[in-house]
């Protein structure tokens, strides 16, 4: 029986392992802290194909630096951890986006990554709190809610659905919305889900289907001769036929001892969950004017969003999150004086151009990587497990899913 290594264990991790597991392959998972301790269970909740639009597309490098050095910015860099080339990359990642127009084609593949999610909740015995259909994407700048209308037009060509709202509409669907609400979008084909719960059940199937799971043990080194041997920091050694790497945004450490340079930075991210005794909220909102999502579940109301590339540095800042509060505020007045349970940071792994990488490292087809997946990992974790599932099948990436290979970094490092 093939064994399938698998060297990391959110969300990414997880479903690869049980998706390889049902094929009938052996698979041995680890993990260095618990299974989803991080980003995967710490996001805002949203399977999002829809909303997949590289940010920003449109300007130039000055006002990409006036954008990232403003106090309200939803995106901050820090030039001193990240340095001038990192963003300079950045950059230059988005303008070959703009012209290719390859993040279209990640947002067409959304429609599959949605199925291949659905039938994985389907095979657990939990409830994961999904749902579809119910994100409202609100504005209250005329200016962005006219780009948001012609942003619609664009993602609905790709054909996923999105309904546009007025103002009335909006506030009668989902009342405790602020009066200044100009208008905003339903997302139709979008959906919503509890992320700590997903986590559970992707832990249950993996159990089902007899995953080895290893937790609280770090692979501390992978050598490749006619198969993979990872060695983990107790000592224990394993032997496998692959080995897949999907570490978030701690794989460029690891890749780094294969001689492989990707670049793959964290974005460290907030989560806020407040405490409601009431439903507040009918619906998911996705407050796009300040990159944060409000998602009601059964007992609170989580807040997740904005993105500061500040390297590795879990600290909270006061401030930022003081802000985060008050803009939410402006759109949720409801929620003002609600007891906040719980504020965390996670790191997201981002490639500059926002797109995952997905396949072998060059010339070596039993080392792949499954990493990069930025806001984007819950989204596309399904999808990203059974474009592996095909690449082991033949040994041969799926010559459509060439927008997700690492060689596109790696030439241009040549």
């Amino acid at each position: 029986m093939t064994h399938i290594l698998i060297v990391g264990g959110g969300v990414i991790g997880l479903s690869t392992a049980v998706v390889l597991a049902k094929e009938g392959y052996e698979v041995s998972l680890f993990e260095r802290d618990n299974v989803g301790a991080h980003a995967s269970s710490n996001n805002a909740g949203l399977v999002v194909p829809s909303m997949y639009n590289p940010y920003p597309l449109s300007l130039d490098f000055i006002d990409l630096i006036k954008k990232i050095i403003s106090p309200k910015s939803p995106v901050r860099i820090s030039i001193r951890k990240m340095g001038c080339s990192a963003i300079k990359s950045i950059f230059n990642a988005r303008q070959r986006l703009k012209k290719s127009g390859s993040w279209r084609k990640l947002r067409r593949l959304g429609i599959f990554a949605i199925e291949y999610m659905e039938e994985l909740i389907k095979e657990m015995d939990i409830d994961v709190e999904y749902s579809k259909g119910e994100i409202l994407e609100v504005y209250k700048s005329r200016k962005l809610f006219e780009e948001a209308k012609w942003y619609a037009k664009e993602v609905e060509i790709d054909g996923l659905e999105i309904e546009l709202l007025t103002k009335d509409e909006i506030l009668t669907i989902e009342p405790s919305l602020s009066k200044n609400i100009i208008g905003g979008l339903r997302y139709v084909y979008d959906g919503s889900i509890n992320p700590r719960k997903y986590i559970q059940g992707l832990r249950i199937l993996a159990e089902k289907y007899n995953v080895d799971i290893h937790e609280n043990q770090e692979v501390i080194s992978i050598k490749t001769d006619e198969a993979v041997n990872v060695k983990l920091n107790n000592g224990e050694k394993y032997r496998g036929d692959y080995v897949v790497i999907a570490t978030g945004p701690w794989t460029s450490s690891i890749i780094s001892k294969l001689g492989i340079n990707l670049p793959i930075y964290p974005a460290r991210g907030y989560v806020i969950d407040i405490k409601v005794d009431t439903h507040i909220l009918k619906h998911q909102l996705m407050l796009e004017e300040i990159k944060v999502v409000a998602n009601p579940y059964k007992e609170i109301i989580r807040l997740a969003g904005v993105m500061d590339f500040v390297g590795f540095n879990p600290k909270l800042p006061k401030k930022r999150i003081h802000g985060i509060l008050q803009d939410v505020y402006t759109y949720i007045p409801k929620l003002l004086g609600h007891r906040i349970i719980e504020i965390k940071s996670a790191f997201r792994p981002c490639t500059p151009d926002e797109i995952p990488i997905i396949g072998p490292i060059p010339k070596n087809k039993k080392v792949i990587i499954a990493a990069g997946h930025c806001r984007f990992g819950l989204t596309f974790s399904a999808l990203t497990s059974y474009i592996i599932k095909d690449y082991l099948s033949e040994e041969e990436m799926p010559s459509d899913m060439d927008i997700f290979s690492p060689t596109r970094f790696l030439e241009q490092h040549r």
